[in-house]
């Protein structure tokens, strides 16, 4: 997805809006900052990093509005997750990306709400 000014102040309305509905973390007194990038070479739409309190967004990963708004959404939803050391426990405990309920949270929340945020 090509990123325009227009975009740009769309994904940080709709992040704004996230914040609002979703709002604060309780594992940290942070709010995220969301960050866009565009680099065709980083194989994932987006990740948060919670030692920084990014949420990070790769539009050239992202063919659609909507897909870059679940994706948005998906990784809000790790900022709210909690931060006791389970998110990698499960991989240890043999869970895949797609049988890690963080992940599994994650993703029926982004399919269920992004079109509050289009």
């Amino acid at each position: 997805m090509k990123l325009t000014s227009e975009r740009y102040h769309d994904l940080h309305s709709a992040f704004q809006k996230m914040i609002s509905h979703y709002g604060q973390s309780k594992w940290t007194q942070f709010l995220p900052d969301l960050i866009i990038i565009h680099d065709p070479s980083e194989g994932i739409m987006g990740e948060f990093h919670d030692e920084t309190e990014e949420v990070i967004l790769n539009i050239a990963r992202c063919n659609k509005m909507s897909q870059t708004i679940n994706t948005m959404i998906h990784e809000y939803q790790h900022y709210l997750q909690p931060r006791n050391g389970w998110y990698d426990r499960h991989f240890k405990n043999g869970h895949t990306y797609d049988s890690h309920p963080y992940e599994i949270e994650a993703n029926e929340i982004a399919a269920r709400d992004w079109k509050l945020f289009v």
